[in-house]
């Protein structure tokens, strides 16, 4: 059992934590003053693993407006190891393609080991070309130590974080470099844990192996051999500058390649990123690896609405979104849902429904304006705008009702803008009356 010592809650910005009695250096009195810059969907905290017998730093990047969501308003989970390099990397990057409508939203958990060789498994040389013997000893961590962090993922921090957080079923792992080699040993012992594995600075590693006979490619090879039908995802990359100086990570790269070409459900690419050195090509790895998932072919969604909206003969704006989100989420294999809310975005839930009450198209407007409130029933910004749409169709009693949605959450949480809210309330019962007078004089 794992004992999280305490999260902190998005609104805060620093926060006092306790440890338990039973982590080395620490009481139950120890107040650490953590995080000063926990803000902005980003909870950081210290994770006590009876496991590992010791504490780790877990950061998780929450997607925009987390806080808003309804219950089924799930995500997919990427876990980064080394966090102390591609923490605020990944959790930037899915964060900045979420929000411009190029990637579904995810929640981005990332771990900081106390020592990345740590957690590797046992590796030989092979061909890695490190050496000229393949019976040299690469990583070389303790006899059980990859187990056993494998072991702390699979039965403590990913069901904390599945019961802490509104998490989906699909999970990526990234590792970089000598984590990279506990990322594919993850692949080859635990196939069905993660949906994608994302291998950085590691061409050379795929090419060391449990013997000197056989490198991990090999036994990756022999696990899917086992389980043919297997779906999953492989994204293994290194920096070019070290390519050139190592002609055995090209020739990892093609095997790889070669190698997995039978297994059809399961998508590999294998390559070498120009310009950038061992960690800064993490970076454009990144996003070749999310690509690989999520093809920007069918997932930069930033002007479908317009499309769709553009189109009524292809059926209501409603009716093409979710037929549009099935197909998405058909291909990935987890629900996804329309973006609720973007900036400067035309593909949000909130900026179709603007342009439909433009249009005078009333109907269309407070039907995404109704998911939009399903979606994200604690934002009293969803219900100001719902009501704005039925103001606009004439429907007043509907738009006093979502009006005063709105205004009661903007109260509860002082809501800097509830003047508009207020404003909105007075204009809804000046229609109201002037709407019964002319019932009267009729």
């Amino acid at each position: 059992m794992a004992y999280l010592i305490h999260f902190l809650s998005i609104s805060l910005i620093t926060l006092a934590l306790t440890f338990p009695t039973d982590v080395e250096g620490s009481s139950s009195t120890d107040p650490i003053e953590y995080c000063e810059d926990c803000a902005n969907g980003v909870n950081k905290f210290h994770f006590f693993s009876e496991i590992l017998e010791s504490r780790q730093r877990v950061d998780v990047y929450l997607p925009e407006d987390y806080d808003l969501g309804a219950d089924d308003v799930r995500y997919p989970v990427i876990y980064t190891l080394d966090g102390w390099t591609l923490s605020e990397l990944v959790g930037g990057v899915v964060r900045h393609l979420s929000q411009t409508a190029s990637m579904p939203e995810a929640i981005v958990v990332s771990i900081d080991q106390h020592y990345a060789k740590g957690i590797t498994p046992q590796l030989y040389n092979n061909q890695s070309g490190w050496s000229d013997d393949p019976k040299d000893k690469a990583f070389w961590s303790d006899k059980n130590a990859a187990d056993d962090y494998l072991n702390f993922l699979k039965n403590e921090l990913i069901p904390f974080i599945d019961k802490h957080y509104r998490t989906n079923s699909f999970k990526a792992l990234i590792g970089m470099s000598p984590t990279a080699s506990f990322a594919m040993h993850s692949l080859i012992s635990e196939p069905e844990l993660f949906n994608a594995h994302f291998l950085f600075a590691a061409t050379d590693v795929i090419g060391m192996g449990y013997t000197s006979e056989k490198t991990l490619i090999d036994s990756l090879v022999e696990t899917l051999s086992k389980r043919p039908a297997h779906k999953g995802i492989l994204y293994v990359a290194s920096s070019m500058r070290e390519a050139d100086k190592q002609p055995a990570q090209q020739k990892n790269v093609e095997k790889l390649t070669n190698a997995l070409k039978p297994f059809k459900n399961f998508k590999v690419k294998a390559e070498h990123i120009e310009n950038y050195g061992h960690y800064p090509m993490a970076v454009t790895g990144l996003l070749s690896a999310l690509d690989l998932v999520f093809p920007r072919a069918k997932f930069d969604s930033s002007s479908i609405l317009n499309h769709m909206r553009e189109n009524p003969q292809n059926g209501t704006v409603t009716e093409q979104l979710m037929q549009h989100y099935k197909t998405l989420s058909d291909y990935v294999g987890f629900e996804i849902k329309p973006y609720s809310n973007l900036t400067r975005n035309a593909n949000s839930l909130r900026a179709v429904t603007r342009m439909l009450r433009k249009e005078g198209r009333f109907d269309e407007a407070i039907e995404l304006g109704e998911m939009w409130v399903q979606q994200q029933p604690k934002s009293a910004y969803a219900y100001y705008k719902l009501s704005e749409s039925y103001l606009a169709a004439g429907i007043y009693k509907a738009a006093k009702k979502q009006n005063s949605k709105g205004l009661d959450i903007a109260k509860a949480n002082k809501d800097p803008n509830i003047e508009h809210y207020i404003n909105q309330k007075v204009n809804i019962e000046k229609q109201l009356k002037t709407q019964a007078q002319e019932i009267n004089n009729d």
